[in-house]
């Protein structure tokens, strides 16, 4: 608030954290890896920052809500599921031991690992 009569403003400032889906520290908020669009914008009028971060789900062989909150392989399954900025969207894949996965354009395809 302006005081007119000491000329300076007076109250105090409140950091407002970065939204869902996103991170950073305010005001450099971004959408967080893991997210296959969206934007984070500061809405001035409103005083909050607005989001369309789009998380993607998690992928096969693996459950949670989605790869931004976090993945774990299905039981039995070794692997891990981490948040990327390039398509598609994170890293990693879940496996039985002693196979190895490939990325195909279907999923991926399961290949044994041969002791020769």
């Amino acid at each position: 608030t302006w005081n007119s009569g000491t000329h300076a403003y007076t109250g105090t400032c409140t950091i407002v954290n970065c939204p869902t889906y996103s991170i950073g520290t305010s005001p450099s908020c971004s959408c967080a890896p893991g997210c296959s669009s969206g934007t984070v914008t500061w809405n001035a009028g409103a005083q909050s920052w607005t989001s369309t971060c789009t998380p993607v789900a998690c992928p096969q062989w693996s459950s949670g809500t989605n790869v931004v909150a976090g993945c774990t392989c299905d039981w039995g399954l070794l692997g891990t599921i981490a948040g990327s900025y390039t398509s598609p969207c994170y890293t990693g894949t879940c496996t039985l031991p002693g196979y190895y996965a490939t990325a195909t354009n279907s999923g991926y395809a399961l290949y044994r690992i041969s002791s020769t």
